[in-house]
């Protein structure tokens, strides 16, 4: 219930939680799904239900469904605590790489274990563009 009034709270949630929904379905056609698995408020870590989530993660198959790759979309100023944050989920649950994607101008920013930020949309991990998937995504609703 904690969980839902948060999110109730956030005005950015409608609109994060549709571009997940966007990137999900379409990491679902893109991605070998004997391999990987695209999931909404995913745990970061499925043995442990007290986890953390994201708003969008990729579980490999071939390493018993540990969390490759996250993707955070926020509204809100994309800060030095917020990337501070990312980076100590990387390290404590061991993913490779976390993505923010800043809803209010559409820019990604990619965040690594050793806390090193870089411009870029590229998942190294599932060898895929998140902007690409996005875009196409996001395209299917236009008219």
């Amino acid at each position: 219930m904690a969980e839902l009034i948060t999110i109730w709270q956030n005005p950015d949630a409608p609109t994060s939680k549709f571009f997940a929904s966007v990137c999900m379905y379409r990491l679902s056609k893109v991605l070998d799904r004997k391999h990987f698995e695209p999931v909404m408020d995913g745990h970061l870590d499925l043995n442990d239900p007290a986890s953390q989530q994201a708003d969008l993660v990729v579980y490999d198959k071939h390493k018993l469904y540990r969390c490759v790759m996250l993707i955070h979309f926020t509204g809100e100023m994309i800060t030095k605590t917020l990337i501070q944050g990312v980076v100590s989920q990387l390290q404590k649950y061991k993913i490779e790489e976390a993505f923010l994607y800043d809803l209010s101008n559409g820019d990604w920013l990619k965040v690594k274990a050793d806390g090193s930020i870089i411009q870029n949309n590229y998942s190294e991990s599932i060898l895929t563009s998140l902007q690409d998937v996005l875009t196409v995504g996001l395209d299917s609703y236009r008219a």
